[in-house]
């Protein structure tokens, strides 16, 4: 699928709720942490052979929308196939390094507010989450 075609999905109403209640975030602020979920889970789906690492605020929004199972099994279909969410027992911080490079590559300039060098040291994905990798 093509990346702007794939980035079209809108989240689910529920989703963005949920999240802004879970983590007292404005509706703009979940639905923009949302689109650079998309970004990352794409880039992941594109480059299956390498593992990268979310940052704090992509992984938690990840780990919601993974709850919408259907959802997000359909993102993942068009994305080009099922992405996991693998769990580190330590930070993963070249994967995140990785990920910083790649996704600046593939689009261009990054949204500090959700990537940025400060989330490095924290490139643990959050809750001892670090790689994806897609099968």
């Amino acid at each position: 699928m093509e990346t702007e075609e794939l980035l079209k999905f809108t989240p689910p109403a529920l989703l963005i709720k949920r999240f802004c209640l879970e983590y007292q975030v404005s509706e703009i602020e979940a639905v923009e942490r949302f689109e650079e979920t998309k970004k990352f889970l794409y880039l992941c789906a594109k480059n299956k052979s390498v593992n990268y690492a979310p940052s704090l605020e992509i992984d938690k929004m990840w780990h919601e929308l993974i709850l919408d199972s259907k959802y997000y099994f359909e993102f993942c279909e068009k994305a080009g196939g099922y992405i996991h969410h693998i769990p580190s027992e330590k930070p993963e911080i070249e994967s995140y390094k990785r990920t910083l490079k790649d996704m600046k590559s593939l689009y261009g300039q990054l949204n500090k507010t959700f990537w940025s060098q400060r989330n490095a040291s924290a490139g643990h994905c959050g809750h001892s989450c670090s790689s994806c990798g897609s099968n």
